[in-house]
């Protein structure tokens, strides 16, 4: 089933930004250069100032500098784009040759990255620098060729998927993509600018609607994840166990824990019996607040007939909840546990918001997707056509008139 997701692959550059890498960004040196040296500062004595494309000669950190001061702002026309691509990488290859810095190494790996067009080139310039000692490197270059093999295949999906189902091909594409990073992953213990890559690597597997595709690749994932030592590794780890648990939901049973907003502890099993939407939700997610008004207007049609409605709040504090619930009068118990979200967020792997799921009576997972039309047909299947509606009081008009 397609679900509606915030497709992070359509920003993520490839972990790192020009002209320092993300996870590795060395602290502040004497040896390092300001972001706009002069020729003079830098001593690049012997730079064609009639010409900034011919690449001088100099030391490492010249070079360097020289990377930089004609890096940005881009260049629109071609000709000269290809000019200033071949004198970055010249220099870059210059830097790379000699025993720069380690800053310098890095502005230089990373530039070279960024301007090389075929995967195969990058690939043999991975493989360059870990046989030359550079492991940090080479691990850089491959998470770019993977992070750009994984944006283009979710721009087609996302692009096909608007106007239909993707087809075999470019399923068979985006396996590819999710495959080599799970392969990427597990080359070696990942380090925290692997987290985005991993995460959006989770959602293009997911976006495909093929949901065994998606909880191996969460799995996959996680199981690479548990290799590292880093703090938020671990715990984004966790969370891909939930997102794999939550995609395998259907058919199962589920468990919320936690306590009501007034104190109160949640008892999961006194729905047993009922058919219940579980809404992951927050006051600040806006379109959770649009969704209100429908959900109140299936919720007055059908309570009676034994729906109900279990709202669970990712609210950063209690009172917002409690505030929002009192002024909306809101009729169905929230989950928030006591100075906390419930850790059915965790559990579930839940990161957008909202997220409806449908339960049955015997409490088994109907759906992970029972929002809007498809709640509706849900509840028509289930509990039979919709009642007509009662005619709107003055109070209650702006919620019975809101449409799917």
């Amino acid at each position: 089933m397609m679900r509606g997701i915030l497709l992070t692959v359509v920003c993520l550059a490839a972990s790192a930004a020009w002209p320092v890498m993300a996870e590795d960004r060395p602290a502040a040196s004497k040896d390092r250069p300001s972001a706009k040296p002069s020729a003079e500062k830098a001593g690049d004595k012997s730079a064609d100032k009639s010409d900034p494309f011919v690449v001088p000669e100099g030391t490492e950190k010249e070079l360097a500098a020289y990377i930089r001061r004609i890096g940005p702002p881009p260049v629109h026309d071609q000709a000269t784009m290809e000019r200033k691509r071949k004198a970055i990488l010249k220099a870059a290859e210059k830097i790379l040759a000699g025993k720069p810095s380690d800053s310098d190494r890095e502005l230089a790996v990373q530039a070279k990255t960024f301007l090389l067009d075929d995967p195969v080139t990058l690939g043999a310039f991975a493989d360059e620098l870990k046989k030359a000692g550079q492991p940090k490197h080479a691990r850089f270059v491959r998470r770019f060729i993977v992070v750009r093999g994984l944006r283009l295949a979710g721009y087609q999906l996302q692009r096909e998927t608007r106007s239909g189902t993707p087809s075999a091909e470019l399923q068979k594409q985006v396996k590819s993509a999710v495959g080599d990073v799970v392969k990427y992953l597990e080359e070696s213990p990942p380090v925290l600018a692997d987290k985005n890559v991993a995460l959006v690597a989770g959602q293009v597997a997911e976006m495909t609607g093929d949901d065994r595709l998606a909880i191996a690749t969460y799995s996959a994932m996680a199981k690479a994840l548990a290799a590292s030592k880093e703090p938020q590794l671990a715990f984004q780890k966790k969370i891909f166990e939930g997102m794999a648990r939550r995609l395998d939901l259907v058919g199962k049973t589920m468990k919320i824990e936690g306590k009501l907003i007034d104190g109160t502890p949640f008892d999961w099993s006194k729905y047993r019996g009922k058919v219940v939407l579980v809404d992951f939700w927050a006051t600040w997610c806006g379109s959770c607040v649009a969704s209100m008004p429908r959900l109140r207007k299936y919720y007055d049609a059908y309570h009676s007939k034994g729906f109900e409605i279990v709202g669970v709040s990712a609210d950063h504090r209690l009172a917002d909840v409690q505030s929002y619930a009192k002024e909306k009068k809101v009729p169905w118990p929230i989950v928030y546990n006591g100075d906390r979200p419930s850790p059915a967020f965790d559990y579930y792997g839940v990161r957008i918001i909202p997220t409806m799921i449908l339960v049955d009576k015997d409490g088994k997972v109907l759906s992970l997707d029972a929002d809007g039309p498809y709640l509706k047909q849900w509840l028509a299947k289930l509990l039979g056509p919709m009642p007509a509606a009662k005619k709107a009081t003055p109070d209650k008009a702006h919620e019975l008139d809101r449409g799917e």
